[in-house]
């Protein structure tokens, strides 16, 4: 399978993954109500900024490492 495939594939599946989430979200923004929403915002936040000091420590230790 060449990569330019496997691609179009992931894409695919993401598409249609995201679409139900993207086509519901007013229905789920509604259920969680202005707390609900608050907390996930806060949540993913948190995960975004672990993510993000993860990269930093990886890069500054490929900086600092030997090469060897």
């Amino acid at each position: 399978m060449t990569e330019i495939t496997l691609l179009g594939i992931v894409i695919i599946l993401a598409s249609i993954t995201l679409w139900p989430i993207l086509a519901l979200s007013k229905p789920i923004g509604n259920s969680l109500g202005t707390t609900g929403l608050n907390v996930a915002t806060r949540v993913m936040g948190l995960i975004i900024a672990a993510i993000s000091v993860q990269f930093i420590i990886e890069g500054i230790l490929a900086f600092v490492k030997p090469n060897g």
